[in-house]
């Protein structure tokens, strides 16, 4: 019997006789046989071995059937199980490549603009989302600072952590550093409680300072602090926090004279500017004021229950001639007015 099984599987089934005799139990193996790899039959071995007198090996006895169909089959579901793992895998890498191009989509859900002005700070946008840069927006009031610092934190590896937004200029002065790094309970009169301040919230996430260039001097000076080490110490405490937060800067005014005239800390603005974005203001991006427009007839005719789907010609007209000093936000307010009366 030995001879006539394959050479690649001789050793297999000498080990399992041995094994059997060795430790009194049952054989069970599988083998091929036949003149060759490519031409052979896969057996199956079942049997029990018998010992003389004197305890030594004497005939194992059982039985040998032909296994072929079966391992025919089991190869044939092997090699399906391969194409299946490699379907699996392609499917699993075309679903990567939409989920990005999804995410591109639900990241500029708000952002509407098809002028090439406005396509040139999409373009920037997506270039620098997925890294942990520092981005300062720039732009007249209402160009839509806001909208698009949310947007390049939903592009962001860190879009499933907080986006946290504080409004340097509508702050209180002497409440600013309580927001900013938190406080402990009795840090001044009125902190009953200790409070986490905005850095902690986003930790891990996306920290975005609205009008930046309304922060105090003394401020700038703490803020430059955590942007350099990544530590603070919360209002009335001694005790160092660390965190770990991407910021988004955000304001309408020029930094640069800011810097000059003394108002702005030279190294937080150069701390600030590692990937600068100026979004242009509505009267540069005429091309993108009817799509706006209509963007905003659709959102507040479904919030107000009416049926608004037209602008007149002429109106509209008006509208890519007037020079919206306010910007998108004069657009939308004008909008949301109209679609009410």
């Amino acid at each position: 019997v030995e001879r006539s099984v394959i050479p690649e599987d001789r050793a297999l089934l000498s080990q399992a006789v041995s094994t059997s005799f060795q430790e009194r139990t049952r054989l069970d193996v599988e083998y091929r046989i036949g003149a060759g790899v490519e031409n052979h039959k896969w057996i199956r071995s079942k049997g029990r071995p018998f010992f003389n007198e004197d305890g030594s090996p004497s005939r194992l006895l059982g039985v040998s059937v032909d296994i072929s169909a079966r391992k025919q089959l089991e190869e044939q579901n092997r090699i399906h199980l391969q194409e299946i793992d490699l379907l699996k895998r392609q499917l699993e890498q075309e679903n990567y490549y939409l989920r990005e191009d999804l995410k591109r989509v639900q990241g500029f859900e708000h952002v509407i603009g098809q002028s090439e002005s406005f396509q040139s700070v999409l373009r920037s946008a997506t270039q620098v989302a997925p890294t942990v840069a520092t981005v300062l927006l720039t732009g007249e009031t209402g160009t839509g600072k806001g909208v698009l610092a949310n947007t390049i934190h939903q592009l962001s590896e860190r879009s499933k952590r907080p986006f946290v937004t504080v409004n340097c200029a509508a702050l209180p002065a002497n409440l600013i550093e309580s927001e900013l790094f938190g406080r402990e309970k009795g840090a001044f009169t009125g902190a009953d409680a200790k409070q986490a301040g905005r850095f902690e919230v986003a930790n891990r996430g996306t920290l975005f300072l609205d009008e930046i260039g309304d922060l105090p001097l003394e401020m700038q000076a703490k803020l430059l602090r955590v942007l350099q080490d990544g530590e603070f110490e919360r209002l009335g405490s001694s005790q160092t926090v660390r965190v770990d937060v991407r910021i988004i800067a955000a304001t309408g005014r020029d930094l640069v004279e800011a810097v000059r005239l003394g108002r702005f800390r030279e190294d937080l603005f150069y701390r600030l500017n590692v990937y600068p974005i100026t979004l242009p203001p509505l009267r540069e991006r005429r091309a993108d004021i009817a799509p706006l427009a209509h963007y905003f007839i659709n959102k507040y005719s479904r919030r107000m229950g009416k049926k608004i789907d037209r602008i007149p010609r002429k109106v509209l007209d008006t509208m890519i001639e007037y020079p919206w000093p306010g910007n998108v936000r004069e657009l939308e307010h004008l909008i949301e007015r109209s679609v009410i009366v």
